[in-house]
């Protein structure tokens, strides 16, 4: 089983939670999820599988699940079949075809990770993802302009993602949000420095900010 490399689960109704030992597949590189049977499942975590390539665009169709952690998978950019939101272009899947309603989402050390996966920001999850964390992910180059799409957004965390430069100018429309927190991405961290950085007004309305590891006081007078 350690040098399984394609994973592939159908048919099974029951199961809510996928086991641990699935982190020790250390050559797995695709792994489906077979999208009419885990209908239970509510939290996702996916670690430590440096082979691993693609998750398939059955998460998408997860309707159960709230919760997904993705961890140190370096070969993973999570774009298949997503598009380039940017460029307004879309997978052969697009966006109306997803039905994940994500509460939080948390992707740490994926060093191919340029940018979010389109279908988290257009589809039903943009309506109730309440928690976003991104850490050490080296070559994440951007916030998508759509980031005001995610109208339950309450916190962003980002953290070690040093070719992150800005922030998207729609951050005024989250109006949800309550926390921002940055740390260790330097040219970002100088862009929202207060009163001075270019990105301050984005972020100087919102009760709590925290650029690498200093609560900074909101400026309430804009």
């Amino acid at each position: 089983m350690k040098h399984l490399r394609y994973l592939t689960l159908f048919r099974n109704k029951r199961i809510k939670k996928l086991p641990a030992s699935i982190c020790k597949l250390y050559h797995l590189q695709t792994l489906i999820l077979g999208i009419q049977n885990l209908n239970a499942l509510r939290t996702l975590i996916i670690s430590n599988c440096s082979s691993l390539v693609s998750l398939s665009t059955s998460v998408k169709h997860l309707t159960a699940l709230e919760n997904l952690i993705i961890y140190n998978c370096e070969r993973l950019d999570l774009m298949d079949g997503g598009g380039d939101e940017e460029n307004g272009t879309q997978g052969s899947s697009g966006s109306s075809g997803s039905s994940t309603r994500l509460r939080s989402f948390m992707i740490v050390k994926l060093p191919k990770l340029e940018a979010l996966p389109h279908w988290l920001i257009h589809g039903p999850t943009a309506t109730t993802l309440s928690y976003l964390h991104i850490a050490s992910c080296h070559n994440f180059k951007a916030l998508p302009k759509s980031l005001e799409n995610l109208i339950s957004l309450q916190e962003i965390k980002i953290k070690d993602c040093p070719t992150l430069s800005a922030l998207p100018q729609g951050m005024h429309r989250l109006t949800a949000l309550q926390v921002q927190a940055i740390e260790d991405c330097p040219e970002l961290s100088k862009r929202c420095e207060p009163q001075t950085g270019e990105d301050w007004l984005c972020i100087a309305h919102l009760p709590r900010i925290c650029l690498d590891g200093e609560d900074i006081k909101p400026t309430n007078d804009l």
